[in-house]
């Protein structure tokens, strides 16, 4: 499972997130940094055989820190650990690259929390 494969590659490069890195819908947590993910998007290509072996996920990283520096190292950490990446994700699950599509920041206010998110496309077999 792909989602598998980003929360072990990320936590055996970016120590500081690991045991912290949470799928959108288990967001809660009062321990920072934290890394929230989710997959925006699949495609599964066709060849004239058929389903193609390779699928196409887009995610979108978010990683909150209390300092806007921190926010940044840490973001910095996570994009080198995925971008252009190929090998196995450390499940099993082989990664055929990563792309990133965009970065971008916020605050949030209501948590005075710095955001930092990256969205990125992975090439991986399912």
């Amino acid at each position: 499972m792909i989602e598998t494969g980003i929360v072990s590659r990320i936590s055996s490069q970016v120590p500081d997130l690991t045991g912290n890195i949470l799928p959108i819908d288990r967001q809660e947590t009062e321990q920072v940094p934290v890394l929230v993910y989710q997959r925006v998007s699949t495609t599964r290509p066709m060849t004239a055989n058929g389903s193609a072996s390779l699928v196409q996920s887009r995610f979108q990283l978010n990683v909150y820190t209390t300092g806007y520096d921190a926010m940044l190292a840490l973001r910095s950490q996570v994009r080198a650990s995925l971008y252009g990446f190929v090998g196995d994700m450390g499940n099993g699950v082989h990664c055929y690259g990563a792309e990133l599509e965009n970065d971008q920041e916020e605050f949030v206010t209501e948590l005075s929390l710095y955001g930092g998110s990256i969205d990125l496309t992975i090439w991986h077999e399912e």
